[in-house]
């Protein structure tokens, strides 16, 4: 590789240029090897250094997760775990592309298999999940909910008891989902608020909704709600749907 700092520049910038070419036409092998060159090169600092970080910020803001995204779709198990590899490699700076990406994937398969990268960025990729609960489309409200539920924590607890009011029934379904799973009591108090104005049959129906999540979260809002509700014969729905989940 040249040493001089003008001419590694051009080629860091030509990198990632050959990386989205790569990736566009699904070679994703050697798309890793000239990122693990790049990355190579930003740690080892200087000029050098700096040129590789630029290529890489432009490498993030590029169309790598777009394009990925029907890649992931149809790759065998060995191919996704390169897939997955190379987009946690870029780091936390593209959680906001991914989950967007994600929030409007249809597939189930592919969003279940970059759930875990997204999860992997920490804060950056709540933050980024939680950008897409206000947006207009219902699909992408109630798909960004779900994908919170992946989080667990109690950041987004403000956004979602307010998608309890949603108009689209999908997106109130998931939200609730995402509530439960919250291991904070506040949230807790959130849901009983909401299941308290609301009609008998529909308060059956949502317990039933929490029994289908089959996450052992839930069962501390479940026997919470046994207790509570003891007077309203609403026990039973809440004890059976703890034994759905097992």
């Amino acid at each position: 590789i040249d040493q001089d700092a003008q001419q590694f520049a051009v080629i860091a910038q030509q990198a990632a240029t050959r990386i989205e070419e790569l990736v566009r036409v699904g070679f994703i092998e050697p798309a890793l090897a000239l990122e693990a060159a790049l990355e190579a090169a930003r740690e080892a600092g200087g000029a050098r250094g700096d040129s590789a970080e630029a290529a890489l910020a432009r490498l993030r803001a590029g169309t790598v997760v777009r394009d990925l995204m029907p890649l992931v779709r149809r790759a065998a198990p060995d191919e996704v775990d390169r897939i997955t590899a190379l987009l946690a490699r870029l780091g936390p700076a593209i959680a906001p592309a991914l989950a967007s990406a994600l929030a409007h994937e249809s597939d189930p398969a592919a969003r279940e298999r970059l759930r875990a990268v997204l999860a992997g960025f920490g804060d950056a990729g709540e933050q980024a999940v939680r950008a897409l609960l206000s947006s207009e489309s219902a699909e992408t409200r109630r798909n960004a909910a779900l994908l919170l539920r992946e989080f667990g924590g109690a950041a987004g607890v403000d956004v979602l008891e307010r998608l309890l009011a949603d108009s689209d029934l999908r997106v109130r379904r998931e939200a609730l989902r995402a509530l439960a799973v919250v291991e904070d009591p506040q949230a807790h108090e959130r849901i009983l608020r909401t299941l308290e104005t609301v009609p008998a049959d529909t308060q059956r129906a949502l317990l039933d909704e929490l029994g289908l999540v089959r996450d052992v979260r839930v069962s501390p809002l479940l026997a919470l709600l046994a207790v509570r509700w003891r007077e309203r014969r609403m026990s039973e729905p809440a004890i059976r749907a703890i034994g759905q989940i097992g």
